[in-house]
């Protein structure tokens, strides 16, 4: 298991790379982050 532990609107971008690039199975973050990266379509 690979978790990532990141937060902070200003790092959606790096988040979004780690997560589509399959490096981690686990995101822990905030509340921003986490709304930004479900309303995207997959």
């Amino acid at each position: 298991m690979s978790v990532l532990v990141s937060g902070g609107i200003d790092k959606i971008q790096i988040i979004r790379a780690i997560l589509r690039a399959g490096y981690v199975n686990r995101l822990v973050t905030d509340k921003g982050v986490g709304r930004a990266l479900l309303a995207e379509p997959r």
